[in-house]
């Protein structure tokens, strides 16, 4: 389907169809076009599943995608007080914390771009404010403003937002103040989920701009600043509309840079000698004996990915040691004492590479006993304890935890922070007012000003949950597991009780409840520990197959495949090993696609059933050239029966599932036509009890001859995909139409989409009014002249493509037989041979012989015009074939072998 897709995205880039905003890319008229900027690859595409515009950036420096505006629907961006356009973006390919730049470009009565930026694999609402542009005629996005990274990104919903609402509780105040920078902490809220903070200083000489979250406190330092210096600054909040805060603007941000008290051993710098610091590094030098212990500390927070390395020209690099990050150290070891070494801190990063000024340091110098004590400005906690019991995960570096407590907890825990430097440095403790809730810890430094502040967010578990679940109250909800992507959800349908999965189209997203505490669920005893649940789809269509997967954990793992079918309510029985205490159920949505749908879930129990099914019979029923069919049934309490059928003396099994007490009807397909085949068939349920009477033997069958021909027959060979069955055929003119018919004999591709292929680009929808046969008339055709096509066709979940087929308009084959024309009117000898084959007629010319495999595929064809020739067969396999013979009177096949 996506080369369908793609085909009528170009067709719709060629007419030219009138757009507008919105655009929501829920039909494919909203198609970007892709600008390879030089290059090649990339693409920007519709996702018919998320209903998104991907876009494959394809690694050039410029590449984008655009859509041009015209007709009468026009955007009118000739408003600016209305003009601002507002869309989502998110990358799938970035790292956590990997910071991109893109560029919008729009285009009207003039020209307008800016940047923005995403950050990992974040949702990022976007506005854009342009000046007046009159009507835009044209929209385009770069992937990445002048970098060849490339990357995939999701962007939705490009709308235009007339947001008159501006920044509200607006704050600024100055934080930490060193040699070189001012750190300047800013708030403000404002409903477009972002502001932006314009800085100016030295009297307006100097502006520089940041941008944080709306409610979140953004720390931003500015940095180049001379030491000892007084700074006045002054701070603007604005939206990305326009719209200005009503205190706009901060003033009275006075400070005065500190003397820098840098020397060879230990200190700050911002110099850099290749890219640059927006902050810098500190930096101290320590001998050990004849070791140098190198520290270098990154300052710069705008710089994901770092790879720091200590770097001695020309060409040594020496990794530093990331444990402690922003803090790396490396160790140079077995130097001379007194002599001088030289070095720089080095770092790629995502995006860039910065490399610092050279330091050149004696080594055993101590700078006697002078160093800047870093220790001053140190804010950090070396511990942080809750009701005695160490923080898991804690780290110096992070400030923020979630903490879940047991459930029935009521009073608020005892918070502890121990600062990592002594007295006068302290820590002091703000516990939250009741739970759920908050509590802080506030690190002040020795140097009295220096501050931190450690976050803990208490949550309280809910109660634990065992078998049955039923879903009549809350503690029985699950949670959900987007496997990496966002959207999707499992809830609790209070009306229903019921729970209620909705997929996000992604392949592994799944729902999961874990069980714990004194409500255990034991699955140790083998003979008595299956679970059975009832699940159903709200919104596959009818006959629509979906694959799920249930993953059990306990002492071991268990996983097991099921099945739902349309919006049928399936009872499903999982019968696992011994696993002991189970810990987690996890209900994946759709195995390994990205289909998504929504599902209801109810009565997930513990099953001891003992009882097999009863009343077990197998008989063959229709018998074809490549498949038998068995008619299967049996009774069972768990309403399900599975059948287990084996043939070639048990070289080869295939499974069936069949509702208790229906005849389940089942084709063994990929056989050989004119073969005898010995089926045995077994039946059991879901929790693995046999029926009495297994297995069922003696169901003989001999497979008839392969009757297809030109116009109409069977096939299962595919040129893409597989079928699982196969596919009838027939094709019949009519004057100079020709009527083409498949029949889909496959049941497990749903949502299917069929189409007549003639290579290399032509896709002909069929009729799908009597599914699943399928019908496309190809008019205006030339009688006698020969056409190839193929059957295609997408489904949930893939794609197959059949052999070629090769017709002559106006055969009907129907002449095959005839007194006119039969078997006894030429004849074909040697035959078998190991070479060729001479055919005679009687005094009839061949216009032409075409030979076939057994799989129908044409290895040789001929234009004799004579009543008598030679077909060459040196060239082909043993093994068995068809001629297909045409003269004036009609239509004959002869079966030929070659030894």
């Amino acid at each position: 389907m996506k080369k369908i897709t793609l085909l009528f995205t170009l067709f719709l880039a060629t007419i030219g169809f009138s757009q507008t905003l919105p655009l929501d890319f829920s039909d494919a008229s909203q198609a970007f076009q892709w600008d390879a900027s030089g290059g090649t690859g990339g693409d920007a595409i519709i996702n018919t599943t998320s209903e998104k515009l991907e876009i494959f950036g394809n690694g050039n420096a410029w590449d984008n995608a655009f859509i041009t505006f015209s007709g009468t629907d026009v955007v009118d961006l000739s408003n600016d007080a209305a003009n601002t356009i507002t869309f989502t973006i998110q990358s799938t390919t970035a790292s956590a914390g990997e910071v991109h730049t893109h560029l919008m470009k729009l285009t009207g009565a003039g020209v307008y771009e800016t940047d923005f930026t995403t950050t990992g694999q974040e949702v990022k609402t976007v506005f854009i404010n342009p000046p007046a542009l009159g009507d835009l005629t044209e929209l385009r996005i770069f992937v990445d403003k002048g970098s060849a990274d490339g990357g995939t990104y999701l962007v939705d919903d490009i709308s235009l937002f007339a947001d008159a609402e501006a920044p509200t509780a607006f704050t600024a105040t100055v934080g930490t103040i060193g040699a070189y920078g001012v750190e300047l902490l800013l708030n403000a809220t404002d409903n477009s989920g972002s502001v932006t903070y314009d800085i100016s200083y030295n009297g307006g000489a100097n502006t520089v701009q940041t941008t944080g979250t709306s409610g979140v406190e953004k720390s931003f330092t500015v940095s180049g600043l001379t030491p000892e210096t007084a700074y006045s600054f002054e701070v603007s909040a604005s939206d990305g509309t326009g719209n200005v805060a009503a205190n706009n603007p901060i003033t009275g941000l006075d400070a005065t840079t500190i003397a820098d008290t840098s020397n060879e051993c230990e200190g700050f710098t911002s110099e850099a000698l290749e890219g640059s610091f927006s902050v810098g590094i500190n930096y101290s030098f320590v001998t050990s004996g004849t070791d140098v212990t190198i520290t270098f500390e990154m300052l710069d927070t705008d710089k994901p990915g770092l790879n720091p390395e200590v770097y001695i020209e020309p060409s040594t690099f020496i990794a530093m040691d990331q444990s402690n990050a922003p803090t790396y150290t490396a160790t140079l070891t077995d130097q001379t004492p007194e002599a001088d070494i030289s070095f720089s801190f080095r770092a790629a990063y995502a995006g860039g590479l910065v490399r610092s000024k050279i330091f050149t340091y004696t080594v055993g110098e101590d700078c006697g006993g002078s160093s800047v004590d870093t220790t001053l400005e140190d804010a950090t906690l070396s511990n942080l304890t809750v009701s005695d019991t160490t923080v898991s995960g804690f780290s110096a570096g992070t400030l923020t935890y979630d903490i879940e407590l047991a459930y029935g907890t009521v009073a608020v825990p005892t918070v502890v922070g121990t600062p990592t430097q002594s007295a006068p440095a302290n820590a002091v403790t703000t516990d939250a007012a009741a739970l759920p809730g908050t509590s802080t810890v506030l690190v002040t430094a020795k140097d009295g000003t220096t501050t931190k502040t450690y976050t803990l967010n208490f949550t309280v578990a809910g109660p634990s949950v065992t078998l049955p679940l039923d879903f009549s109250d809350a503690s029985q909800a699950f949670q959900w597991d987007a496997s990496g992507g966002t959207g999707g959800d499992a809830i609790i349908n209070t009306t229903s009780e019921k729970l209620e999965i909705f997929g996000n189209g992604n392949a592994w997203d799944n729902a999961f409840i874990t069980f714990s505490g004194t409500d255990v669920v034991d699955l140790s005893n083998d003979a008595a520990n299956t679970i059975t649940f009832t699940i159903q789809s709200t919104t596959a269509s009818a006959g629509e197959v979906h694959t799920h997967l249930m993953k059990l954990t306990g002492a071991g793992v268990y996983e097991t495949d099921f099945t739902t079918t349309g919006q049928e309510v399936k009872t499903v029985f999982i019968n696992p090993p011994a696993l002991g205490d189970l810990t987690e159920l996890r209900i994946f949505v759709d195995k390994g696609s990205a289909d998504g749908g929504t599902y209801l879930v109810d009565d997930i129990s513990l099953f001891a059933d003992a009882e097999a099914p009863t009343a077990f019979t197998a008989t063959v029923g229709t018998i074809g050239a490549y498949g038998v069919e068995l008619l299967l049934n049996a009774t069972d309490n768990s309403g399900s029966v599975t059948y287990d059928i084996s043939y070639n003396g048990g070289a080869n099994t295939v499974q069936t599932t069949g509702t208790s007490g229906v005849e389940k009807s089942f084709t063994v397909s990929g056989l050989t036509p004119e073969t005898a085949y010995s089926f045995e068939v077994s039946a059991s349920d879901g929790t693995g009890n046999v029926a009495a009477n297994n297995p069922i033997t003696g169901l003989d069958a001999t497979t008839i001859a392969d009757t297809s021909n030109e116009c109409e027959g069977f096939t299962s060979e595919a040129l893409e995909g597989s079928f699982s069955v196969g596919i009838n055929y027939s094709f019949v003119t009519s004057g100079t139409d020709v009527t083409i018919t498949f029949e889909m004999l496959d049941t497990d591709k749903p949502g299917l989409n069929p189409e007549v292929y003639i290579e290399p680009s032509t896709f002909i929808a069929m009729d799908q009014s009597n599914a699943p046969t399928y019908t496309a008339t190809l008019a205006d055709q030339t009688p006698g002249a020969d056409i190839s096509f193929s059957f295609r066709a997408a489904y949930a979940g893939g794609l197959v493509r059949s052999k070629i087929f090769t017709y002559t308009v106006g055969e009907d084959c129907g002449t095959l037989g005839t007194n006119d024309f039969d078997l006894a009117s030429f004849s074909a000898y040697p035959n078998p041979t190991q070479n060729s084959w001479t055919v005679k007629t009687q005094n009839v010319n061949m216009s032409s012989i075409k030979v076939y495999d057994v799989l129908g595929k044409n290895v040789l064809s001929l234009s004799p015009n004579s009543s008598e020739t030679v077909i060459d067969g040196s060239n082909l396999k043993t093994g068995l074939y068809f001629a297909q013979i045409k003269t004036e009177k009609g239509v004959q096949r002869i079966k030929l072998v070659k030894n």
